[in-house]
Parts: structure tokens; C-alpha cells; sequence
């Protein structure tokens, strides 16, 4: 099973970051993913190579149709409710934990890319 994280990570430092990898203790693997136009005119996702630069004072937005953390290799059904804690970790080996509150979601028909 997969399950896409959405939320706000906001960079309070004053110096540029790059957040490179994520995972969490319900999957076996995530991945960071972008959303790109793809050649039918639909939206495809995709790993985003290199990870995400965020910005100093600034945020990276994780939303549905944008990018996004996915959950991928989801151990057992993730409750409505739930709190799914994800380790994000920053290039230069910083990590942070953010904890994300499940709830249910009807994707929309996006054509994953690679993976099952």
C-alpha cells in the first residue's frame, strides 16, 4: 500500500537547506515525489532527484496535485486519525521528525511512475 504525506516543513534557519530523504516506521520505503505535466496532458509523479532546497526563512509545501512525501510498502492500513511520524533528513545530515495526523484521501487518478 501507498500513502502520500501532505503538510508545510518550514526552514526558520537563516542558510539555505536541502531536505535529500524521508522515511517513516509504517513503510518500508519513501520517497520524496514532484507532480509534472505529462505527455497525455495528466499529471505524473515522479521521485524528484536531488530532493527539495528550502529555502532560508521560507517553506516547502507538500500538497495533493504537488509535491509530495510517499509512503511507499505501507506496513498494516494507517488509521483515520493515525499520527505517521516521518524522519526528514537534510543533506548535511541534520534530521527532523514530523508527525502527520492521517485522514482519509481520494487521490486523483494520478499516474504513478515507476513502483507498483
Amino acid at each position: 500500500a501507498m500513502a502520500p504525506v501532505f503538510g508545510i516543513v518550514r526552514n526558520q534557519s537563516d542558510e539555505d537547506v536541502r531536505l535529500v530523504e524521508v522515511a517513516s516506521v509504517v513503510s518500508g520505503e519513501a520517497e520524496l515525489h514532484e507532480t509534472v505535466s505529462g505527455a497525455a496532458g495528466g499529471s505524473m509523479m515522479q521521485e524528484r532527484e536531488g530532493g527539495f532546497v528550502i529555502p532560508a526563512g521560507g517553506e516547502l509545501v507538500f500538497e495533493p496535485g504537488g509535491n509530495h512525501i510517499m509512503l511507499m510498502g505501507v506496513h498494516e492500513s494507517i488509521r483515520t486519525g493515525q499520527e505517521v511520524a516521518v524522519t526528514l533528513t537534510l543533506e548535511n545530515g541534520d534530521t527532523s521528525e514530523i508527525v502527520a495526523s492521517a485522514r482519509s484521501f481520494e487521490g486523483g487518478n494520478e499516474q504513478y511512475q515507476g513502483g507498483e
